[in-house]
């Protein structure tokens, strides 16, 4: 983290001018960020600690993620948490240089059904839950967008959308779930659901992640 800390420190020269309170938000996404708190998550501590430095207040807190990134392209907001870098992110966001984490997103199901992510194709046999407005990365974006029409994929909006898509896995409204690994198995262990919800195959398409600011 030490090091994570003057590593940003010395990115601030490159970011926006901005004024002296800093508000980022962004949906719960523990442990990148959680709730508003003594515990806000890694990245949200790490902005704490680097702008302070600087004479910046940070202003936390969560906004579900679709209104998060229209408030951050109206520039509403200083930042958003936890964006991933791809091609069409990075030309909507100022990214910093170093990222703050790496996501890796999964399928995660009831231990009881007998279904494996290993590629696309292997979506076709399942109802996925995903989360409105993330991106998963163009291929999975791809399919998501095709078949949400046709009942195969649910879109949640809200800062519950997680904790709301986990309950229809649990009763078998969805097959499976994509989510950041991390989160996914910090939610499952905060909820005492090791035992029932497992994971199910990764998409091969590591991505660092970020806070990102406007170009507004």
């Amino acid at each position: 983290i030490f090091k994570v800390n003057c590593l940003l420190v010395l990115l601030l020269l490159s970011l926006p001018a901005m004024s002296d309170l800093i508000t980022l938000r962004a949906d719960p996404w523990c442990p990148y960020n959680c709730q508003p708190g003594p515990n806000p998550g890694f990245m949200v501590e790490i902005a704490q600690e680097v702008f302070s430095k600087s004479g910046h207040k940070v202003d936390y807190a969560l906004l579900n993620w679709a209104r998060a990134k229209n408030k951050l392209a109206a520039g509403e907001i200083t930042g958003v948490v936890g964006m991933a870098l791809s091609e069409n992110s990075k030309k909507k966001w100022v990214f910093p240089d170093t990222e703050l984490g790496v996501e890796q997103f999964c399928f995660f199901s009831r231990h009881a059904l007998d279904w494996r992510f290993k590629n696309i194709d292997s979506l076709n046999s399942v109802k996925v839950g995903i989360i409105n407005e993330y991106g998963y990365g163009a291929e999975l974006d791809e399919y998501f967008t095709q078949n949400e029409p046709a009942g195969k994929v649910m879109s949640l909006a809200g800062n519950d959308a997680l904790d709301r898509n986990i309950g229809l896995l649990l009763i078998n409204r969805i097959d499976a779930v994509i989510e950041d690994r991390s989160v996914f198995l910090y939610t499952l262990k905060k909820k005492d659901l090791m035992d029932e919800i497992g994971v199910k195959g990764c998409y091969f398409d590591k991505r660092n992640v970020y806070i990102v600011f406007s170009k507004v």
